[in-house]
């Protein structure tokens, strides 16, 4: 390699060196984003798959035919009475694959002694006093079953057919005694056990309308599919608020070949039965257990329900649904556990619901769910409000160990979560989907895998105040959204106190305690946040392989260090000299050919 050869590729290296140095320093001490970013982004998993081993097909078209069951019922009751002389009081209908006993409306409740009296065969006792349903039960509108008074109640349930209690505008009461629950499960027959297979369907008890009375009871392995027919279901039917004027009473006098004319009265009187089967839902729920229900228990369409003091457990679905149009509901003392997919879930439309005391714990997707997302975004064929739902509190409550979030809310405003304990969990508490006026005051977040709080996509007005956020890698990630971070305690952070990413204007960041190790406390990457007067005197960046580096990655110090492996580097490539030679080899010294002066004595001797 000649002289040139090597100064250039000399040249060159120094070249690249000084180039890397100068990018890493960039990199290392610059990037925007950092730690903070890359681990920042929670996922939105909105699967829903969860591992129901049902068989979808078939469960669905149970569903579809159970719907159609209960509108014949609803049909022929209207008319049926007046077409069959025979027929009063109570009847069976020839319904498939079950006979349906119908209770039409009496001023007694129907009471287990009742039912047995009406269908001997289909109702039975069995050896250890519990009642064995083998036909299905519909109430309706004005009829009260009172389902008291025994120990258990088992709702026959094989793969040939199901039965169901259904009370549509009527009222339903299951009560047992402290100590003493009544028991209401599905039973199989043939086997002598609780029917856990839901794919050719399984007992159910929905209650449309009408009042709601249980207390001290066991509800277990009922329900398949849908919400209605999840296990006992809590449903009404929307009836419009507003009545068409009716004329006053007319005086004129009517032939006997004219039509007869319905007085106001009979018209008012028709459609308050009516409103009784078309209602709300509402009523209590105390002291109650769902184990292992396709939903644990499922309301749509209720006001003024007060669930307490109740366990769901194992749920095949989600726990406890308040689905649509919910108000006015208060959820207290209640535990929600192991549920396949959200312990509780309140969907849109709606609003005024209370948590207190409630625990939420190893659900299999979220803890909480909350969706306040309006139902429409503009005109839609259904007319609906693009108004979001909210006014939701949940107050002294433990959430989990959830495998995906403790609490999400989406969409929703005037939500408030306070002196709550959440703990695990991928995230803490996420606020989307333009979630506005979100309130979490005096709670402990901690041990969350990401962060302790999420706020994103729009999240604005949102109050965090007085919370402890410990053990975290992030406790607040705040990122296109808005907040008020103040006077709240972070130890054991292990990344940022808080980060803020994307546009943050109106955010503040105010009066904080901040403890931890990690890169920076506040990680400010965004437009308009403010952060001041936060005590970081607890704040250190940690000694880590990365730290070293980003101390060591300063530009002039890696091209020092570069000059001086380059110096190594030449020092090892040059190549060796040769030995040093004569310069006239033929010249050889005349002391190498004679062996110099000797003494004239030793001449002598030789010869």
């Amino acid at each position: 390699m000649t002289r040139l050869q090597r100064f250039t590729g000399t040249l060159l290296l120094v070249v690249v060196i000084v180039a890397a140095a100068f990018v890493a320093g960039i990199v290392f001490r610059e990037n925007p984003f950092g730690e903070s970013w890359a681990e920042g982004q929670t996922q939105q998993d909105g699967s829903r798959d969860l591992g129901y081993a049902g068989d979808a097909e078939a469960e669905a078209a149970l569903v579809a035919a159970e719907r159609e069951r209960v509108s014949l019922v609803t049909s022929l009751a209207g008319i049926l009475p007046w077409r069959s002389g025979h027929v009063e009081g109570a009847y069976r209908l020839p319904t498939a694959p079950l006979t349906t006993l119908v209770l039409p409306a009496r001023q007694d409740p129907y009471t287990i002694h009742d039912l047995r009296a009406l269908s001997p065969d289909a109702i039975t006792e069995l050896p250890d006093g519990a009642i064995l349903v083998s036909e299905s039960i519909v109430a309706l509108p004005q009829a009260a079953l009172d389902l008291s008074g025994v120990p258990a109640v088992k709702l026959a349930s094989t793969p040939e057919g199901f039965a169901s209690i259904v009370v549509i505008g009527g009222a339903l009461r299951v009560a047992g005694a402290e100590g003493a629950p009544l028991a209401v499960n599905s039973f199989d027959p043939r086997t002598g056990a609780e029917d856990t297979t839901t794919a050719d369907g399984r007992a159910y008890i929905r209650v449309q309308s009408g009042t709601v009375d249980i207390a001290h009871a066991a509800f277990a392995q009922l329900g398949f599919w849908s919400g209605e027919t999840g296990g006992l279901a809590l449903t009404g039917a929307e009836a419009s608020d507003d009545r068409p004027a009716l004329a006053e009473e007319s005086t004129d006098a009517a032939t006997d070949a004219a039509a007869p004319l319905v007085s106001p009265d009979e018209v008012t009187s028709t459609l308050d039965e009516e409103d009784a089967r078309l209602g709300p839902v509402s009523g209590s729920v105390q002291h109650a257990t769902f184990t292992g229900n396709a939903y644990g228990l499922f309301v749509a369409d209720a006001a003024g329900l007060a669930v307490g003091d109740s366990t769901i457990d194992g749920s095949l679905i989600d726990g406890l649904v308040l689905h649509r149009d919910v108000t006015d509901t208060e959820l207290a003392a209640t535990t929600v556990s192991a549920s396949a997919g959200d312990g509780i879930v309140v969907g849109r439309s709606s609003a005024s619901i209370a948590m207190t005391a409630v625990t939420v714990t190893g659900n299999g997707r979220n803890g909480i769910a909350i969706d306040g997302r309006a139902l429409a975004q503009g005109p839609n064929p259904a007319g609906s409000s693009t108004a979001g739902y909210g006014d939701i509190a949940i107050v002294e409550s433990r959430i989990a160990d959830n495998a995906r979030y403790g609490v999400e809310v989406s969409g929703a405003r005037d939500v408030s979560i306070a002196d709550s304990d959440i703990a695990a969990g991928i995230v803490g508490v996420v606020v989307d989907d333009a979630a506005t006026l979100v309130t979490m005051t005096g709670n402990t977040m901690s041990h969350q895998q990401r962060q302790s709080i999420a706020l994103r996509d729009g999240a604005s007005e949102v109050g965090i105040r007085d919370n402890v956020l410990s053990s975290v890698g992030t406790g607040v990630h705040l990122h296109d959204a808005t907040a008020d971070i103040r006077d709240n305690r972070f130890a054991d952070i292990s990344q940022h106190a808080v980060t803020l990413v994307g546009h943050a204007s109106g955010t503040r960041i105010v009066g904080n305690v901040i403890a931890g190790h990690g890169t920076t406390a506040v990680h400010d990457d965004a437009v308009g946040g403010y952060a001041a007067r936060n005590d970081l005197e607890g704040w250190s960046p940690p000694v880590t392989p990365r730290s070293v580096l980003e101390t060591f990655a300063q530009p002039l110090t890696l091209i020092w260090t570069a000059l001086g492996v380059l110096v190594v580097i030449t020092a090892l490539t040059r190549r060796k000299s040769p030995p040093i030679r004569h310069p006239y080899p033929e010249h050889i010294p005349l002391t190498q050919l004679t062996r110099g002066i000797v003494p004239p004595e030793s001449i002598r001797r030789t010869q």
